[in-house]
């Protein structure tokens, strides 16, 4: 035990703290966001990032380009007017369409799912008859937790894309957070791919290729890198969309040269420059893509443990990725650093796969960010292209009989 090195200590950078503010009357205020049991409001300005690495235009979901943060276009929200003191109902959509005004006007139909940040619940609008997902997350005050909160609740107020779940409300009442998010009906694809097995390259191209519009938007308009993306995070709905969710880990590029090096998300899908504990960009966003359509396509997590059943997530903890094989003895190493950073990226089989979708894959999985390809370069990849002339609408094909409770 005595000749077994120590893992080097993490050095995680200094996050300024933000002074908050919660009135008897239930409002929570910190920075530009205010929330109460009226509604979210956010003042913000969404200023253009310079990143002289990545040249170029984004794909806007139309086809068009959208301007390059080289460019110096700003972006910028009208945030919900305040009602005397209070806070108006969220701006999640424009002013005219439709948004949730109470929660009063919500029944509970059932329970969607539980996890350690809150619970989801399948709720009918009542005055319309609508069917929404509430996801009700309880507020804590602890820094870390906290702006996770508060992250969330900001893109999804910033957030105006086809390929993102739309907001139509948050409150803050008695202690809970609660966000009115759009329902999506079948599921999450871990949820689907435990029913299914593994999935077809036509539905994994437009499955990517909805994805790739949702990071676009991300990437190129709100300068978000989402920092978790992974199957269960990833959801789909009858008509055949696929939208990204959860953005409490989400995080703003500060600028082009302090790119995030801090340690948050499911480390198992995270690329091998932030295992490594070095700066990371949006490139990492690619990675965790890759990662996930080839757990799609071959049923399981393409690391060990091999074993892991369709649709499971694996259970890896944080030592099990950082460390060396050598600081544990092999029965505790499951994962480590040795597997994403030394060794070569996992590969698809040439003789089971096309030619396109090895290339695809190849692309997003390069250990070197600087190789890997962008959103726009992807979204113009022969293995999306092929699939071109079908309709995003084939993903429902994927969909079991009964639709998620």
């Amino acid at each position: 035990m005595s000749g077994r090195r120590k893992p080097a200590p993490l050095f995680l950078p200094d996050q300024p703290k933000t002074p908050f503010s919660l009135t008897n009357s239930g409002t929570f205020t910190e920075g530009d966001l205010t929330i109460n049991r009226n509604g979210l409001k956010v003042e913000s300005k969404l200023e253009t990032i310079p990143d002289a690495s990545r040249p170029g235009t984004a794909m806007s979901h139309e086809g068009s380009t959208s301007p390059t943060r080289e460019e110096g276009t700003s972006l910028s929200r009208q945030s919900s007017a305040e009602i005397g003191n209070e806070v108006g109902p969220s701006t999640s959509m424009d002013s005219s369409e439709f948004s949730i005004l109470s929660l009063a006007d919500l029944k509970n139909v059932g329970i969607v799912g539980k996890g350690s940040s809150g619970v989801v619940q399948k709720v009918q609008h009542i005055p319309t008859k609508d069917v929404y997902a509430l996801k009700m997350i309880q507020m804590d005050m602890q820094e870390q937790v906290r702006k996770n909160i508060l992250q969330e609740l900001r893109t999804l107020h910033d957030a105006k894309c086809d390929n993102i779940v739309q907001c139509y409300g948050s409150f803050y009442e008695n202690g809970v957070i609660y966000s009115v998010l759009e329902y999506m009906d079948g599921g999450s694809l871990t949820s689907v791919l435990k029913d299914v097995k593994t999935f077809s390259e036509r539905h994994l191209a437009k499955i990517s290729k909805q994805v790739l519009f949702g990071l676009s938007y991300l990437h190129k308009e709100l300068h978000i890198i989402h920092r978790d993306i992974k199957p269960s995070n990833l959801l789909i709905n009858r008509s055949g969309e696929v939208k990204i969710s959860d953005f409490g880990v989400s995080g703003k590029l500060a600028n082009s040269v302090a790119d995030c090096a801090s340690w948050v998300g499911t480390v198992t899908y995270m690329s091998p420059e932030r295992i490594s504990g070095g700066s990371y960009s949006f490139d990492s966003d690619i990675w965790s893509l890759g990662l996930s359509l080839v757990e799609c396509a071959e049923g399981r997590f393409p690391y060990p443990p091999q074993d892991l059943s369709p649709g499971s997530q694996p259970s890896l903890s944080f030592w099990d990725l950082l460390v060396r094989s050598n600081y544990f003895p092999a029965s505790l190493h499951v994962l480590g650093e040795d597997y994403i950073v030394e060794r070569p990226p996992p590969e698809m089989p040439t003789d089971q796969y096309s030619a396109e979708f090895c290339s695809f894959i190849s692309q997003c999985l390069q250990k070197d960010p600087k190789m890997r390809g962008t959103v726009s370069d992807l979204l113009k990849h022969p293995f999306i292209m092929k699939y071109d002339n079908e309709p995003d609408e084939i993903v429902a094909e994927l969909m079991v009989p009964n639709p998620v409770n």
